[in-house]
């Protein structure tokens, strides 16, 4: 599990007047992570920082979970890998 600050681009960056006051700390985040069983990223859906981090996190552990599961017998074989193309999606349309 994850937990994830957002708005991390809006805590450091402009003058003073425009930064964002965090509403949770850092260290308070953290902390309730940890007590839930999870690690905490902070990360900016604007610049993309910190996102990358964890969606890695998150794969990786899902991977390791499956091989042991699998390992076990607790599933069907798991595919590990994806090959992403750098082809854009199609667009699709709800109507």
């Amino acid at each position: 599990m994850v937990v994830l600050g957002n708005k991390l681009d809006l805590l450091d960056s402009g003058p003073p007047e425009s930064r964002l006051q965090r509403k949770i700390s850092r260290q308070v985040a953290t902390e309730f992570a940890a007590q839930v069983g999870a690690v905490f990223f902070e990360a900016s859906a604007l610049t993309n920082d910190g996102v990358d981090a964890a969606f890695d996190h998150i794969a990786l552990v899902l991977a390791k979970a499956a091989r042991e599961a699998q390992k076990h017998g607790k599933t069907a074989p798991v595919k590990t890998s994806i090959v992403v193309s750098g082809q854009p999606a199609p667009s699709r349309s709800c109507c």
